[in-house]
C-alpha cells in the first residue's frame, strides 16, 4: 500500500474516507469509533479526530478500515462520484472517460438511458469537447428532477473542474459552485475552506461571489440576497481573499 502525502487532496480524501468508515462502522462517536479499530480504553481518539478534521492522512488504518469494514483504499483514492481521482488527472480524455463512465453507472442505477442509449456518442475529439461544455451546469441543474436529485451533484461539480483546469474556462462553475461546495459540507462535513488547496475551485468560488455582490447591487427585482448562499464565513470578497489565498501544488 502506498503511504500518501499529506498535501491538500489527499486530507480532502481522509475527510471522505473517514466519513465513509464512520459511516459504516454504525458507531455513535469517536470514542467508540477508537474503540472498535483498537480496543476497548483506546488512547487513539485523537487520532481519529485528525482524521475527521483533515488534519493528517491515513496509513495502516487504511488496510484496517479495509479489512474490518469493507470501506477500500480505493474508495479513499476515488471521494465521492470518483471526483478527486478526476481532480487528480491530468489528460482530458481520460478525466472524461471516467466521468461519463460514473454518469452511465448513475443513470442505470435510476433506470434512466445512459450516454450510448441516448445518441450521444462522440466521432471525434472535438465533438467530445463540445459535449462537455455547460455539462457540469446542466448536470446540477438535473438535480431538481425526481428521478436525478442531488446525488448527481458530485459528478457535476467534477464536470465543470474539467471545464475550468482542462478547458481553461475560469467562469465555468460560477453559478453552481458555492452550492456544490454547501452539498460537501452538509453531506460529508467537509467545509468550504477545506478545498482552498486548488486554485480552480478558489477562482470559481471568486467569481461567484463578485456575480452574487453585482446581482444584488444592480438587479432591482432580486428579492434573495445571493451572499447568503455562501458557506460559512465567506460573505464578501474580501472573505474569499482572506481564507481562500492559495498556491498551486
Amino acid at each position: 500500500m502506498p503511504k500518501y502525502k499529506k498535501t491538500g487532496l489527499n486530507l480532502l480524501r481522509t475527510r471522505y474516507w473517514f466519513h465513509s468508515v464512520f459511516i459504516v462502522s454504525g458507531k455513535n462517536n469517536i470514542k467508540q469509533l477508537a474503540e472498535f479499530f483498537s480496543g476497548k480504553d483506546s488512547n487513539t481518539s485523537t487520532q481519529w479526530n485528525r482524521y475527521k478534521n483533515g488534519d493528517t492522512v491515513p496509513d495502516t488504518y487504511l488496510s484496517i478500515a479495509e479489512s474490518k469494514l469493507g470501506v477500500t483504499e480505493q474508495e479513499f483514492v476515488d471521494g465521492p462520484m470518483k471526483i478527486f481521482s478526476v481532480m487528480e488527472e491530468l489528460r482530458l480524455n481520460d478525466a472524461l472517460n471516467i466521468l461519463t463512465t460514473e454518469l452511465d453507472a448513475f443513470y442505470a442505477e435510476r433506470g434512466l438511458p445512459v450516454i450510448t442509449e441516448t445518441a450521444e456518442v462522440f466521432e471525434c475529439y472535438k465533438d467530445r469537447i463540445a459535449w462537455v461544455l455547460g455539462r457540469g451546469k446542466k448536470l446540477f441543474d438535473s438535480r431538481l428532477l425526481p428521478q436525478i436529485g442531488e446525488d448527481i451533484i458530485p459528478i457535476a461539480f467534477a464536470f465543470g473542474h474539467i471545464e475550468s483546469r482542462m478547458l481553461g474556462i475560469e467562469d465555468a462553475m460560477k453559478d453552481y459552485v458555492i452550492d456544490c461546495l454547501s452539498y460537501f459540507e452538509r453531506k460529508y462535513e467537509i467545509p468550504a475552506h477545506s478545498w482552498n488547496f486548488d486554485i480552480d475551485i478558489c477562482e470559481s468560488i471568486k467569481v461567484a461571489v463578485q456575480t452574487a455582490r453585482l446581482d444584488t447591487v444592480f438587479s432591482l427585482k432580486t428579492t434573495l440576497n445571493e451572499l447568503n448562499k455562501l458557506p460559512k464565513n465567506l460573505k464578501s470578497v474580501e472573505d474569499f481573499q482572506e481564507q481562500f489565498l492559495v498556491t498551486k501544488e
